[in-house]
């Protein structure tokens, strides 16, 4: 596997029994939030015909599925279109426009193969001609069910498909997908640039300092798509995924016009609230005085458009953390 100058071997947090004591208290903890009631992302009813038009847009689909259409071509980012992931985990919420509403993508890019990244259910839907992105050591899951165009990418690597420049960016996470092959293959996030817009999607990652690099090296990003749940507790979270506050700090870093949260409101991986996430991103965006239209917080299958016009609107009964 590809190293560099950022750290690929991430320690292992504590000993496996302290992870199997934690996961009871999870289930503990998870049971109260569920008994307090949370506010969960709603979901829009009327996003989809945009992602017919040929308007550069972006559409959080849930977790950290998102859907990019520049240059009249669709890029699924790490889509998990399945209600359970690996046949334990189930979605907390619908996903957001329905497989059938968002038109064949023309490339999918994957940020690493966890299962809450790279899902077999939803890849069954895929035509095994399209274009895929993946890390190296990735390709092989891809060609053993017969996907034809597999582009395996090492960090800063960028290639050209279907029109559209792909590059490979590093992020601070691990891989793996059984208890045999962690670190086997690599991770990393995904910079796309059409004509006239750009998105980067950081996939699973902690705060690091290729963040800033990103930034230098794709001046002038409109979307920054960062994660912004799954950090509690911080003695398993931290080093592989960043809190708001470090999402907040890795958008400043980044440079990009705009960011769009993700990996949050989808699958209860950690002990947080569902929906505190998205209440603490807008508290750091306040206290950083951030323009407030800086941050995306849109409905799930809510269409974005890139060129900062309106959007299509939120439900009218959207709830707000």
């Amino acid at each position: 596997m590809a190293g560099g100058e950022y750290p690929t071997e991430i320690p292992l947090p504590g000993h496996a029994w302290d992870f199997f004591k934690w996961r009871r208290e999870h289930k503990r903890i998870a049971k109260m939030h569920e008994e307090r009631g949370e506010t969960l992302p709603a979901v829009s009813r009327n996003g989809a015909a945009l992602l017919r038009e040929s308007v550069d847009t972006v559409t959080w689909s849930g977790h950290a599925s998102v859907i990019t259409r520049l240059d009249g071509k669709t890029v699924l980012g790490d889509p998990v279109w399945s209600n359970r992931i690996a046949l334990i985990m189930r979605r907390m919420t619908p996903v957001a426009p329905a497989w059938e509403a968002v038109p064949p993508p023309n490339l999918i890019t994957i940020s690493h193969n966890h299962y809450d990244h790279l899902d077999n259910g939803t890849m069954k839907r895929v035509r095994r001609e399209t274009p895929v992105a993946v890390p190296l050591g990735v390709g092989g899951w891809f060609r053993k069910r017969g996907f034809r165009a597999v582009h395996e990418f090492n960090w800063w690597e960028t290639k050209e498909i279907d029109g559209l420049q792909v590059s490979f960016v590093p992020s601070r996470h691990f891989s793996g997908r059984t208890l045999w092959d962690r670190n086997k293959s690599l991770f990393g996030g995904w910079v796309v640039q059409g004509d006239r817009h750009g998105v980067y999607h950081s996939g699973d990652t902690g705060y690091f300092a290729g963040f800033r690099e990103v930034g230098d090296r794709f001046p002038g990003l409109d979307v920054a798509c960062l994660p912004i749940g799954a950090y509690l507790p911080p003695w398993i979270m931290k080093e592989v995924h960043t809190d708001p506050d470090e999402a907040g700090k890795a958008f400043v870093d980044v440079k990009a016009r705009r960011m769009l949260p993700i990996h949050w409101g989808t699958f209860r991986l950690s002990d947080e609230a569902m929906d505190e996430p998205p209440a603490r991103i807008r508290a750091f965006f306040e206290n950083q005085k951030l323009a407030a239209d800086r941050l995306l917080l849109p409905d799930l299958g809510e269409v974005v458009r890139l060129d900062g016009s309106a959007t299509i609107g939120p439900s009218p009964s959207r709830p707000r953390p």
